[in-house]
């Protein structure tokens, strides 16, 4: 959802408020919605706008979707695209019993030491590298 799709319905969502709203005794007629799903939904697009807006475009789209990634079309013509930034994965190593299959060596072997000594080296190098 683009940050002017979201700012569209934040609008939309804070009209929603009580002084908004017109009673019967006003034109004999009454609009209910419901309290708490506006006001949840109005905290999360808050949320998302402020999100959104620390990001950088990565591109813009011209009307016809010719797209560029020319600074110099950010000139209101044309529209930001920004990327979704990728969720956090949480590290997960290799049991030995997976070292045991990969290398083909078991605890039994006399090489074992050095193999889980090597591959724990390169698993701690790897998780450096990409946490």
């Amino acid at each position: 959802m683009s940050r002017e799709t979201m700012k569209l319905a934040l609008e939309a969502l804070e009209s929603c408020g009580e002084d908004e709203w017109y009673t019967e005794d006003d034109f004999g007629m009454s609009q209910t919605y419901d309290e708490k799903k506006v006001e949840n939904a109005i905290t999360s697009l808050r949320q998302a706008i402020a999100e959104a807006e620390k990001q950088e475009p990565v591109a813009w789209m011209w009307k016809d979707e010719t797209i560029t990634t020319d600074p110099d079309r950010a000139d209101g013509t044309w529209t930001p695209l920004y990327t979704h930034p990728q969720p956090k994965r949480e590290w997960v190593g290799l049991t030995d019993e997976e070292i045991e299959k990969a290398t083909g060596c078991d605890k039994t072997k006399p090489l074992w030491l050095a193999i889980i000594g090597v591959s724990r080296a390169v698993e701690a190098k790897l998780k450096e590298k990409n946490t």
